[in-house]
């Protein structure tokens, strides 16, 4: 029975394995000639790839969040600066064109935060992406190299 939050349905990873059967991939004989551990050790390099990977995202969440505590505490400044200024104007004059012109400043920061903050993203999940991309290439040809020594020898 499948529990919510659980990885791919399944409560712990020995239902995992035992769904899929993967403890029957290595047991000798499993694939004609291949050496299990050999598998294994594919299968540890993947695993070790998709931590770094998980490392990376984890990094740059951090750092997101690193950078929007930095972001309000600059807004939370600018904005106390913009009322100190228009409080005093005791005349009142200028006051909705400076209102106006603190507004249209504020919009284009935001809209720059954003765009920082989505690259700061952007770049870290291109990264852990690449990372699982190229891991996944090596996995395909050191499979297929284990099967291609099994039948040869």
């Amino acid at each position: 029975m499948a529990t919510p939050n659980a990885p791919f349905g399944f409560p712990d990873l020995n239902q995992f394995f035992q769904a899929f059967r993967i403890p029957d991939l290595f047991s000798p004989g499993a694939v004609s000639g291949v050496d299990p551990r050999e598998l294994f050790l594919i299968q540890q390099r993947n695993f070790e790839a998709l931590a770094k990977a998980q490392g990376v995202l984890i990094e740059a969440g951090q750092n997101v969040m690193q950078r929007q505590v930095e972001i309000l505490q600059t807004a939370m400044g600018e904005a106390t600066k913009a009322g100190q200024s228009l409080m005093q104007d005791p005349s009142g004059k200028g006051g909705p064109a400076k209102g106006f012109d603190a507004a249209r400043k504020s919009f284009e920061q935001s809209i720059g935060n954003m765009n920082e903050l989505s690259d700061l993203a952007s770049k870290a999940n291109a990264k852990a992406v690449e990372i699982v991309r190229s891991r996944a290439l090596a996995a395909f040809d050191e499979v297929k190299a284990a099967v291609d020594k099994g039948t040869k020898g």
